[in-house]
């Protein structure tokens, strides 16, 4: 997690791996609209494949409990219009996520992966590149 600190890929943000569940309501806010995240470390043999399951575990969560909780708001409104600004409050596990249909439809688009190699792998691949 410090590793950060000897380089890294410009652009790229730094989010200490041992304390993520702190963050996951400001990383779902703040990057919902990046359409490609990628996870990474220094190896991207640990700390970033962890992560990636956990977000691929969240997110897949927050999509069905905001979807489970708009059909129960659909059925209480039935006549009335459906504002897709409308933000629906999710509880996941001791997370409370403001949502609507934007950032819902974000996070379905929305790719991720693990750098193959990590920082490391990506190192060596810009440098025999660049001869």
């Amino acid at each position: 997690d410090h590793d950060y600190i000897g380089g890294h890929i410009i652009d790229s943000v730094n989010i200490q791996q041992i304390n993520i569940e702190k963050y996951w309501v400001d990383i779902i806010n703040k990057y919902n609209n990046i359409p490609l995240v990628i996870f990474h470390c220094q190896y991207s043999e640990i700390r970033a494949p962890a992560t990636f399951q956990r977000y691929k575990f969240l997110r897949k969560s927050l999509i069905d409990l905001f979807e489970k909780k708009q059909n129960e708001k659909q059925d209480e409104q039935k006549n009335d219009e459906q504002d897709d600004d409308n933000m629906i409050t999710i509880k996941f596990q001791t997370m409370y996520f403001d949502l609507n249909k934007s950032i819902m439809n974000n996070l379905k688009k929305q790719k991720f992966v693990v750098l193959e190699g990590g920082f490391y792998g990506w190192v060596s691949f810009c440098i025999k590149n660049e001869e």
